[in-house]
C-alpha cells in the first residue's frame, strides 16, 4: 500500500515474499515509589514519563521495487531517489578506522563458521554458524561489530562451549527467550565498553538502544521468576569472559591488542598490619 498510494501499481499475480516484522509495543509507565510512599513516573532527559516496552513480532508480505510498475510517465519514476538513498555510504564516526582494524581481527576470531549475505543475521544452533549481512549494508562498523558480538554470544551457548540450556530452550517460552537473548546482549555490550568501541559520536544512541533492547527481554524473564535476572548476569559475565579471551588472542597476534587495550589500575600496596597490641595505651 505504501508504494501503492504515491502512484505506482501491482501487476495482477504478483507473488510477495513473507517476512518476520520485530517491533517494540509500548507498555506501562515506569513508577518508583518516594520515602513517603508516594508512586511516581519515572522521566527521562526531557521530563516525558518512561514506558516498559516489550518486543513484539508479526508476518508481513513485502515486494520488490522493481515489481512495481510507475503509472506517471509525465512525472519522475521515485525509485531512483529511492536508491540514491539506499546507497548512501556508511556513517564515518571519529574512530572509524580503529573500529574497521578491531573489525577485521575480531571476524578472524570467531571458531565456527559464518556466511555473509542476506538482511537477517543469526546463529544456527542446528548447524553451530553465524549469518551476517555484507559490511556495507550495516549502518556503521559499530553496529556491524555490535550485532557480531550478538550473534557470536549466542554460539558461545553451544554444546561443544558453554553447553547453555536456555539455548538449548529458547524455542519454548519468552522467558526462555528473554533470558537468552539478555544475557548475550548484555555481554555484547559489555565487550563493546571494554573495547572502548562506541567512544564517538554515537555513544549515546548505542546504548539507548541497546538499554532498551536488554529491558524489553527481561521483563519475560522477570516476570516468570526474578531470580533469573541475576542468574542471566551471571552467565553474562561468563560468556564475556570467554569471548573476551578468544579475542584478545587474536588481537595479539595482529598486532592491535595494544590499541584496545585498557590501562590496568594502578596497584596499591597494603598498609602494613598493626603490631600485636598496639592499639593498647602505653602505661604512664
Amino acid at each position: 500500500n505504501d508504494a501503492i498510494n504515491p502512484g505506482f501499481a501491482m501487476p495482477k499475480g504478483t507473488k510477495g515474499t513473507p517476512i518476520i516484522q520485530r517491533f517494540g509495543m509500548k507498555g506501562k509507565a515506569i513508577e518508583t515509589t518516594s520515602e513517603s510512599g508516594a508512586v511516581q513516573p519515572v522521566l527521562d532527559t526531557n521530563g516525558e514519563p518512561q514506558h516498559f516496552w516489550r518486543r513484539a513480532a508479526k508476518t508481513v508480505t513485502v515486494f520488490n521495487i522493481d515489481q512495481l510498475e510507475w503509472k506517471h510517465e509525465d512525472k519522475p519514476d521515485p525509485r531512483i531517489k529511492w536508491l540514491e538513498e539506499f546507497k548512501k555510504p556508511q556513517f564515518k564516526a571519529i574512530n572509524n578506522d580503529d573500529l574497521i582494524a578491531f573489525r577485521d581481527s575480531y571476524l578472524k576470531s570467531i571458531d565456527i563458521p559464518i556466511t555473509r549475505g542476506g538482511s537477517m543475521n543469526y546463529y544456527q544452533p542446528m548447524k553451530n554458524a553465524i549469518n551476517l549481512a555484507h559490511s556495507d549494508d550495516f549502518k556503521s562498523p559499530l553496529q556491524e561489530i555490535s550485532t557480531a558480538f550478538h550473534e557470536d554470544a549466542h554460539a558461545q551457548g553451544h554444546s561443544s562451549k558453554l553447553n547453555r540450556q536456555s539455548l538449548n530452550d529458547y524455542h519454548i517460552d519468552n522467558a526462555h527467550r528473554g533470558f537468552e537473548e539478555l544475557l548475550v546482549n548484555v555481554a555484547a555490550q559489555q565487550l563493546v565498553r571494554h573495547y572502548g568501541l562506541d567512544q564517538n559520536e554515537q555513544q549515546q544512541a548505542y546504548n539507548a538502544n541497546e538499554d532498551a533492547y536488554n529491558l524489553g527481554w527481561a521483563m519475560p524473564a522477570f516476570k516468570k521468576d526474578p531470580l533469573l535476572i541475576v542468574e542471566a548476569m551471571r552467565q553474562s559475565q561468563q560468556c564475556f569472559e570467554s569471548m573476551k579471551t578468544r579475542i584478545d588472542a587474536q588481537l595479539k597476534i595482529d598486532n592491535v591488542y595494544d590499541v584496545f587495550r585498557k590501562p590496568e589500575p594502578e596497584k596499591v600496596e597494603p598498609a602494613p598490619l598493626a603490631t600485636k597490641n598496639s592499639y593498647k595505651k602505653p602505661a604512664n
